[in-house]
């Protein structure tokens, strides 16, 4: 077992728990209709390439069913290290191969001791419950209440627990179940306007969360598994200032609309930077288009803003585009543009010229996808800290 504790293998939620000591326990809580499962998934691809046994019980579908669900996120569901307990097939008939069947799946007593014998044969395994609320559905809340202290003392004897819950409309004493875990991470929807997603909340419960923080927006891909979420990263700037040439650095199947050479619409690419999944726009630098920059800067959750740092005189232009997209305390990075060339000006004075304290000027060469990452790696940094709109 790890005397420093252990992590999901998701980056950015990582970064929120911290790692975990020894014999933790994470709950999962999601709203019906958010994707939550791929979260266990992808923490069991994490545990089983550290050489740990996984022990998935599941009470909602046969352990094929996630077995294909793993395959999909391009995980490796067949790994001999991954253990399930069946607590399904008895209420529909037949068995499958490598699973330790539950002969009554309405005893949670067999259930406890067919982990615990898991347990004791694989020392420093992790145990997923997918999902825990399945139990609650079957017995009723009180009868689950009972069983809460053995669980707890279940969890225990594993390195690691994790176990979804979906929050139904069940009784209040439901917060027992959240008080049973070390740390409870809220799956919950979010939606405004135009923008829908899914997002992470810490629960601020428990004894190894570090309290409510900020949510994480989130979306699945299959393959790739769960991925923070940044929606609409805005890249402007003044007229050949390089933002088609930055936006096609950061990604190889970007798409442009242009005209005898310059953006006539929008530069468009998707990248994925540290595990977080990123939409990117190009807006169109000359002036007869800004009517709508205010619009296209609509919904948008950080700025870059790519200046020509050999062309003093579009800092001035460089000024008005970012007053007309940038909201209250929308994060901006300015990426000072060809630091290659000779009598480029320096980020330094760069910053001096465009007078804003409050936007960090980076050196950048945007035919580098490296110095490009750099940028961006930076602005999400800022990004991650804001409130999504709930």
């Amino acid at each position: 077992m790890d005397p420093e504790g252990l992590d999901l293998g998701i980056a950015q939620l990582d970064a929120l728990l911290g790692r975990l000591p020894p014999s933790s326990s994470v709950l999962f809580v999601n709203e019906p209709g958010v994707a939550a499962d791929a979260v266990l998934y992808q923490a069991a691809q994490h545990h089983l390439e550290a050489g740990r046994t996984v022990v998935y019980a599941v009470f909602d579908r046969p352990p094929s069913a996630v077995r294909r669900a793993m395959t999909e996120y391009g995980f490796h569901a067949d790994h001999e290290r991954l253990r399930f307990i069946d607590g399904y097939s008895a209420f529909v008939g037949g068995r499958e191969p490598s699973t330790q069947r539950m002969r009554n799946p309405l005893d949670l007593r067999e259930f406890e001791s067919m982990a615990l014998e898991e347990a004791l044969r694989s020392p420093g395994a992790v145990l997923i419950m997918d999902p825990l609320s399945n139990l609650v559905d079957l017995l009723a809340m009180s009868v689950f209440l009972r069983h809460l202290p053995a669980l707890r003392d279940l969890t225990r004897r594993f390195a690691l627990s994790l176990a979804l819950f979906t929050q139904w409309p069940y009784p209040e004493d439901v917060h027992q179940v959240r008080a049973s875990f070390d740390a409870v991470v809220l799956c919950k929807g979010v939606e405004e306007g135009t923008l829908f997603g899914q997002y992470f909340l810490l629960d601020g419960g428990g004894n190894t969360a570090k309290g409510a923080a900020h949510p994480l927006l989130y979306k699945t891909a299959r393959p790739g598994g769960v991925l923070v979420y940044v929606p609409k990263i805005l890249v402007t700037g003044p007229h050949g200032g390089g933002k088609t040439t930055f936006v096609h650095a950061l990604s190889s199947s970007s798409r442009s609309a242009e005209f005898q050479g310059s953006t006539v619409a929008l530069d468009h690419a998707h990248v994925v930077v540290d595990g977080v999944s990123v939409d990117l726009f190009g807006t169109p630098g000359q002036e007869r288009f800004d009517p709508i920059l205010s619009t296209i800067s609509e919904q948008a959750l950080g700025i870059v803003l790519v200046v020509d740092a050999t062309q003093p005189q579009t800092f001035d232009r460089a000024r008005e585009m970012l007053a007309a997209t940038r909201r209250a305390g929308l994060p901006v990075v300015v990426a000072a543009n060809k630091q290659d060339l000779a009598g480029a000006w320096t980020p330094e004075a760069v910053a001096r010229k465009l007078h804003d304290a409050e936007a960090p000027v980076v050196g950048c060469q945007a035919t580098d996808p490296s110095r490009c990452t750099q940028v961006l790696r930076g602005l999400l940094e800022r990004v991650l800290r804001l409130e999504v709109p709930t």
